[in-house]
């Protein structure tokens, strides 16, 4: 009997940490919508950006859209795939142009008899007119037909890095692990100006097409009497994606004007909200109030405590 109690037990254990790990790659849908070219959507810690859509040619082999998408985190792309070139160092160029030997060699190569004064003349006409692509071509051309001189190409370029990004069409997906979470872009749809893209990731991630954006509405009574002592709620909601901080919120009978030191800042005006036009209230602790943050689709309610002067 004690041994089955066991290793009933022990099923026990391994579903329920079955169970935990399946909750923890579980992924919901954050945002589905329209963006058009250039816009941006806040998804959590990452900002995703309809970079660019062109005509494409689609895997059935008729001619569509695809989207650019770039995703953003701590302000670095972080789904661009780095392709390395050589190009032509100006620098190098130039200082191989110093060299008279190379420059004989160089005439040469363009067709001048270097060791006529008048054709030398003329080449260096040239060499003082010609465009940089030319003069580049010049170069590469009397480096590949005189091998003598011991200059290789690598010898007068520099490589150069440039990021590329993933183009997706109708129902292509772009799939991204960020901090151990999975973060999944979908084109629903695909059009000249913009695209309809579905986004997914952890639950506890918000959306918006907003960083961060305070809105607010106040609760007061309908109505006072002198020497009544009230309560108004004031309502914030942060409608982006991103964390708010620093709001302060100021509850006061007069129209107020603040200017912004950096900081998010909610102004509440009682008056013209709740019918207390005629009214002087007069705060029983602070007219002020402070709220560290508030985060992407949080809302919070602050009570503000007044009483109505007496002789109002």
């Amino acid at each position: 009997m004690k041994k089955e109690l066991g290793i009933l037990l022990g099923l026990v254990v391994l579903s329920s940490m079955f169970n935990f790990n399946v909750a923890m790659t579980q992924s919901s849908l954050l945002f589905e919508g329209y963006l058009d070219k250039g816009e941006s959507v806040f998804v959590g810690p990452l900002i995703v950006h309809l970079a660019r859509v062109q005509q494409a040619m689609l895997d059935d082999g008729s001619l569509g859209y695809k989207a650019m998408v770039v995703i953003i985190k701590d302000g670095k792309p972080i789904n661009a795939n780095y392709t390395s070139i050589k190009i032509p160092d100006p620098q190098k160029i130039q200082h191989l142009l110093t060299n008279t030997t190379f420059l004989n060699a160089m005439g040469e190569t363009l067709g001048y008899n270097m060791t006529n004064p008048l054709q030398y003349t003329q080449f260096l006409m040239w060499l003082g007119t010609a465009s940089q692509e030319e003069i580049g071509e010049a170069v590469f051309k009397t480096i590949q037909e005189h091998p003598e001189l011991g200059i290789t190409l690598e010898d007068i370029t520099r490589t150069i890095s440039f990021p590329t990004f993933q183009q997706i069409g109708e129902n292509e997906t772009i799939s991204l692990n960020v901090d151990g979470e999975k973060v999944t872009i979908t084109a629903l749809q695909v059009y000249p100006n913009g695209a309809k893209l579905s986004i997914s990731g952890p639950p506890g991630w918000k959306a918006s097409t907003l960083p961060a954006y305070i809105t607010t509405w106040v609760e007061a009574p309908k109505s006072v009497k002198p020497g009544d002592e009230i309560t108004i709620k004031v309502h914030l909601k942060n409608e982006g994606a991103l964390e708010a901080r620093y709001v302060t919120v100021i509850l006061s009978p007069m129209m107020l004007n603040m200017n912004s030191n950096g900081s998010n800042e909610a102004l509440a005006q009682t008056l013209s909200q709740s019918g207390l036009v005629q009214s002087v209230l007069l705060p029983v602790d602070s007219a002020t109030k402070y709220v560290e943050y508030i985060e992407g689709k949080e809302e919070k309610v602050l009570e503000f405590h007044f009483k109505v002067n007496e002789n109002a």
